[in-house]
């Protein structure tokens, strides 16, 4: 989807900035987002899901 491209660029772009304005943890914590959304490592353990969580994802799963 067109939009979808569109909205990764802009992030990757936000990632790559060096914003003067923002404090270094928001920085910080936008580069780190970025780079986990594109980690082929992602895991279940990775998102830090509570109990009630998994069990709704792995039902969105199972379709």
């Amino acid at each position: 989807d067109d939009r979808d491209e569109k909205f990764v660029q802009l992030l990757k772009k936000i990632a790559d900035l060096k914003i003067d304005d923002f404090p270094s943890h928001i920085i910080e914590e936008i580069k780190n987002t970025w780079e986990n959304w594109n980690s082929p490592r992602l895991s279940i353990n990775s998102l830090h899901l509570d109990e009630m969580e998994e069990i709704n994802l792995d039902n969105i799963q199972e379709g």
